[in-house]
């Protein structure tokens, strides 16, 4: 496989139309700092002191890369220092996490804004800036890489539980020790895979999570979460498209004496009363009810062909195409749902047994029925206006906690420099320049205690 870093510029191009990104955040919040430089000018007493060099925050860039899903690398040691605010040990929890450090906290210190900042930064350009299969790839790494530990991106299907499996693996990611699949989609877009692939999987592993992420208006990320296993193969993977009880039918004869005797629709069988649902002459074709007493007056002694209900009900199961593609018909359908309940190995072996597997096909899962069987875990709201106005807080947070510590920062730069290199004629002693550095030194002092403080 590709390097990302390498093929950036073609296999991960971006497309053309690049929306509202985190870059543009950043651009705002420096602008913001940017007042620091008119308010360090007028403090100086000297005018060569007002020539600094303008005042520039350098925010910590990432590289968007395919090494946050493996471990001990330094990248993917990066991701996890900056996503360490995201708490929770499922999907579901670190997405309520996402959620809370994507709002604006008053409280927040540097460091969290900073890796507020970042973090959305990459988050927006995996889902925004890349086509729908790179970035629910990207977005296998970031899950990987905020999950930490020994959670890891599968990429292939060598090693554990890859036995029989050929291409694209089911599990795409492993998540504090369980099996996801995840699926970046369109709205309108079905869940697809390799059916023998899926079959495989169970040999070694009793569950994969489908965790599948929908990009819908206003930039909204929907999270849906649905869970596969043995005991539940069939309701998923080739679903019914109906089931319901239907009555048991039976045929028998009856003689055209009789037909003047079922007119109300129902006959005795056994003492009981069951309702005919139809009768026909011995050439199949049907007798209307309205001919019975006529039939009976003219052929007493013509047997006819009686279909009634016994009483019973039985199941009935009418297959989606998608089913059909997969088990072949009802009968194989249901014997392999009755094997659910069974043992793991006998319902694999039937599973082998299917044109599904046989011919290696495809499965789908349609957009509406994954909708259905699925549990939303979450939401993120990355439109331009929620995060314009986060970073527009935060902007004006860091500016009021950074001017006191720039302001004494470079005064005392200056004084230490006019102490050490020496002064011009009609300007402040050497003395006195050391005198004001060791007073900006404590106000540098109190203003970085202050932000220790709050960080406590």
């Amino acid at each position: 496989m590709k390097k990302i870093d390498e093929a950036i510029e073609n296999y991960f191009a971006p497309e053309e139309k690049k929306p509202f990104g985190m870059s543009d955040l950043i651009e705002m919040i420096n602008e913001e700092i940017s007042v620091l430089e008119p308010i360090l000018r007028e403090a100086k007493e000297s005018p060569e002191s007002a020539a600094q060099d303008d005042i520039n925050i350098k925010w910590p860039v990432i590289k968007i890369t395919e090494l946050w899903g493996s471990v001990n690398n330094k990248d993917r040691t990066i991701i996890e220092q900056f996503s360490k605010n995201v708490k929770g040990n499922s999907v579901q929890e670190k997405l309520a996490s996402i959620a809370e450090v994507i709002q604006f906290d008053p409280a927040a210190d540097i460091p969290k804004i900073l890796s507020t900042i970042v973090f959305l930064e990459l988050l927006r350009s995996i889902v925004q800036e890349y086509t729908e299969s790179v970035s629910g790839f990207l977005f296998e790494g970031f899950l990987a890489g905020i999950f930490g530990g020994q959670s890891i991106q599968i990429t292939d299907v060598s090693g554990e539980g890859a036995e029989g499996q050929v291409g694209k693996p089911i599990t795409d990611v492993r998540l504090n020790g369980r099996e996801y699949s995840l699926k970046m989609l369109s709205p309108k877009t079905a869940i697809e895979g390799s059916f023998r692939n899926m079959v495989n999987h169970f040999k070694t592993y009793n569950e994969v999570v489908y965790l599948t992420v929908r990009k819908e208006k206003g930039d909204i990320l929907d999270f849906y979460e649905f869970t596969v296993t043995p005991q539940n193969f069939v309701e998923y993977i080739g679903h019914a498209r109906s089931a319901k009880m239907v009555p048991v039918l039976k045929k028998g004869q009856i003689r055209g004496a009789r037909l003047a005797n079922v007119l109300d629709g129902q006959i005795k069988v056994g003492g009981s009363k069951r309702n005919i649902i139809k009768v026909q002459t011995p050439e199949g074709k049907t007798v209307a009810k309205t001919s019975y007493a006529a039939r009976a007056k003219k052929d007493p002694e013509g047997t006819y062909i009686l279909t009634y209900e016994t009483g019973e009900e039985t199941e009935r199961i009418v297959l989606s195409a998608a089913a059909q593609h997969l088990y072949g018909d009802e009968e194989r359908w249901k014997e392999i749902r009755q094997l659910q309940q069974g043992s793991k190995e006998d319902l694999i072996k039937a599973l082998m047994n299917t044109p599904g597997y046989e011919r290696s096909r495809q499965f789908e899962i349609p957009r509406g029925y994954a909708n259905k069987v699925s549990e939303n875990v979450g939401s993120l709201d990355l439109s331009e206006q929620s995060l314009r106005g986060l970073a527009e807080q935060y902007a004006e947070k860091l500016r009021n906690d950074l001017i006191p510590i720039y302001t004494a920062l470079n005064d005392f730069t200056n004084n230490i420099n006019k102490y050490f290199l020496g002064v011009e004629k009609g300007e402040m002693t050497r003395k006195q320049h050391a005198m004001s550095a060791r007073g900006d030194a404590q106000k540098l002092s109190t203003g970085t205690e202050k932000i220790v403080s709050k960080e406590k």
